[in-house]
């Protein structure tokens, strides 16, 4: 059995196989875990699809385990990059020192560092 970590999903399953360190799935598990439609100009054999290849050729990365059951298929820097620019916090107001409130949203379209802590 072959376990596959994706975007928070973990996916274990009968149908994959490693070769040379490269994970393959059947073409019909692609479109399932991957969750987008099959590359036509993959290297594909047998009905299945070299998805370390394809994941790479993205420029995203692949690791997996010594013994090859379990592969992690990350998210490239650009996506990483581009989800963590769209994070907003939730509006919020808090007084200053001096009791002057001030609200979060005063401050969108500004870089803004929010520290927190707490005793638990």
């Amino acid at each position: 059995m072959t376990t596959i970590l994706k975007d928070n999903r973990i996916e274990h399953l009968e149908g994959a196989r490693v070769a040379e360190g490269d994970l393959w799935l059947p073409v019909d598990e692609w479109w399932r875990i991957i969750d987008e439609a099959p590359p036509t100009d993959s290297p594909a054999r047998d009905g299945t699809i070299n998805v370390s290849a394809h994941w790479r050729s993205q420029q995203r990365p692949v690791l997996s385990d010594a013994s090859g059951d379990v592969f992690v298929l990350g998210a490239s820097a650009h996506e990483r990059t581009q989800a963590l620019e769209s994070l907003q916090a939730p509006d919020f107001t808090l007084p200053d020192l001096d009791g002057t409130p001030h609200s979060l949203s005063d401050f969108r379209g500004k870089k803004v560092f929010l520290a927190s802590w707490s005793s638990w």
